[in-house]
């Protein structure tokens, strides 16, 4: 190999190492190291390409030593492989850190546009950072709020809720927790905190963040449905007071009157005319209806003054005593009532024992041309249970299925079938009373089921 040659490579590869170099300025952004180390290699460059062309001159004022040149092309060959080399890892980083810029942008993005808040403290209890959305909850700027402790924008009450879910984040806990904060002005801001700590690489706790929502339109709807069920508690308290005593009120007159009405009758009928005795048998029968309309209107609204505490019953022996108190009906209309086996369940014996009662009666009075058959059964669905009553009775028009349980409601005529029409009205009160609900499938003509629901209470199948 001749000098010439080795110049030539040399050139060539410091070149190579040059242009390397610069492109590593581009990557690292003109970093001082690198563009030292570009001008160094591109001064070598000008120095080889300078001995290369007084070798080639017809009288070189300068003889190259082979040597010396054959160790600065091994030079340039080692400085273009370790650029090469290191090209790559710095191109990574680049790469990485545009990674992670694109990354914060879209995190702080995220976080500055999010519906909720977010405070960031470290282990000084200091804020170290805030959302927009946090600064807009408590009305005060970015500036404000970092740098002071969390503590400046909570009352004394909401600083030991504070310092006990911080204690108990301590210990490995980190629930959720309802906070109420001060805002400008003395503004309260009632939230919920969702916390998270914030670890070094010991695993040692830093700080915390929390997302924080606000949930002043939920405290006011809440506080809104408190007022109108407290107002509802009141109403129904008085409509029960109010019914009460009308109908203890109103049963010492109408039992005068009824009584000197039928006084009357027994004293005068068939001494007058037909026209007086109609009158005065309408007269009696018309007493005699609103007597019982009071006596039901009192029972209806004794179900929640006058019923008894909860207590474990065996319904199935509840229904026993009512079809035992039903036994001259039953057998003067020829029904059949069967059950399945029933459950224990929570509530009041003598209500489930009225329910029952008024659901076969009707069962009875409102029967077809075929011998009536009444069925009771109880299943269990989901947390409540599930009783039936079917019969293949008159059935109910289906457009007259939720009317029937209103107070003194009727589908015929009162000469056809007796009643005040109450009943239904009770039994849905007493299921009512009972955490339940109520309601009939039928069709006119094609028999009814009456179904009611029963709370399943802890221990109960």
């Amino acid at each position: 190999m001749n000098l010439t040659l080795v110049l030539t490579i040399s050139v060539l590869l410091q070149a190579t190492a040059a242009i390397l170099a610069l492109r590593l300025i581009r990557i690292t952004r003109t970093r001082l190291a690198w563009v030292l180390i570009a001008s160094a290699i591109s001064l070598m460059t000008l120095r080889r390409l300078t001995t290369l062309v007084h070798t080639f001159s017809a009288a070189p004022t300068y003889q190259a030593d082979f040597n010396s040149e054959l160790i600065a092309l091994a030079t340039s060959l080692l400085m273009v492989i370790g650029i090469a080399l290191i090209a790559p890892i710095f191109l990574s980083i680049k790469r990485s850190e545009e990674a992670l810029r694109e990354s914060e942008e879209k995190h702080r993005a995220l976080v500055e546009t999010m519906s909720d808040g977010l405070a960031i403290r470290n282990e000084n209890g200091l804020l170290t950072y805030v959302n927009d959305r946090f600064c807009a909850m408590l009305g005060y700027s970015r500036d404000e709020i970092i740098g002071h402790p969390v503590t400046d924008f909570l009352d004394e009450a909401n600083q030991d809720i504070l310092g006990e879910q911080m204690a108990t984040g301590t210990k490995g806990g980190h629930p959720s927790y309802d906070i109420t904060w001060t805002g400008k002005g003395g503004l309260k801001i009632p939230t919920i905190v969702s916390p998270a700590p914030i670890r070094d690489a010991e695993g040692q706790i830093k700080g915390s963040f929390g997302v924080i929502t606000d949930i002043t339109d939920r405290k006011r709807a809440e506080e809104a449905l408190q007022q109108a069920m407290a107002e509802l508690k009141r109403s129904n308290d008085e409509l029960q007071q109010f019914a009460s005593v009308a109908s203890h009120d109103l049963q010492e007159p109408l039992r005068m009157i009824s009584s000197y009405l039928q006084l009357i009758e027994r004293r005068y009928k068939g001494k007058l005319d037909e026209d007086a005795d109609e009158f005065i048998a309408f007269a009696v029968d018309g007493a005699t209806r609103l007597q019982d309309m009071i006596n039901g209107l009192l029972a209806y609204a004794r179900v929640g003054t006058r019923g008894k505490p909860f207590e474990p019953i065996a319904s199935e022996a509840v229904l026993e005593q009512a079809l035992l108190n039903l036994q001259v009906a039953i057998e003067e209309s020829g029904a059949t009532v069967t059950h399945d086996p029933l459950p224990t369940i929570v509530g009041d014996a003598a209500q489930l024992d009225r329910v029952f009662q008024n659901l076969i009666s009707n069962a009875i009075k409102f029967h077809g041309e075929e011998p009536l058959h009444i069925h009771i059964s109880a299943k269990p669905m989901g947390n409540e249970w599930v009783f039936s009553a079917r019969d293949n009775g008159l059935g109910i028009d289906p457009q007259y299925q939720d009317r029937i349980f209103g107070i003194f409601q009727h589908l015929h005529a009162r000469e056809e079938y007796p009643g005040i029409g109450i009943g239904l009205a009770i039994c849905k009160r007493i299921v009512e009373r009972h955490g339940g609900r109520i309601w009939v499938e039928a069709e006119a003509g094609g028999g009814s089921t009456f179904y009611f629901t029963i709370p399943i209470r802890r221990g109960e199948r």
